[in-house]
């Protein structure tokens, strides 16, 4: 993801979030997103704040968004937000070693042990 954006017009800022999944065809830019559905941050020590507090209202503000996930790595756990059908209000979900993860986004749902397979 490093080569693509993720771009908040409103607030004219970007993000380069670790995973973001699009749902736009529309897009005008082909080095940035600005209508992903899905937004997922690795945390590390360095950037955990950042991405529980800054990007948490920043993503939140984007009305396409209605998933924006929170990896560890140090242990088997991920915190998830989704965004409510009337859009809104988030609740958050927290799963970890044997749970699986609905995703909204995609219809889906993905077991907590492949995310963490050989951890």
């Amino acid at each position: 993801m490093s080569d693509v954006k993720l771009k908040i017009a409103h607030r004219k800022t970007y993000y380069y979030p670790d995973i973001m999944l699009g749902c736009n065809r529309d897009e005008d830019d082909e080095n940035a997103l600005s209508n992903p559905c899905l937004v997922i941050e690795i945390l590390s020590d360095s950037t955990a704040t950042t991405d529980r507090r800054e990007k948490l209202v920043a993503y939140q503000s984007i009305p396409s968004v209605r998933e924006y996930c929170l990896v560890t790595q140090d242990n088997c756990r991920i915190e998830k937000y989704t965004r409510t059908e009337d859009s809104n209000t988030w609740y958050l979900d927290i799963y970890e070693s044997g749970d699986n993860i609905p995703f909204v986004c995609i219809d889906n749902t993905i077991a907590m042990d492949a995310v963490y397979q050989g951890f």
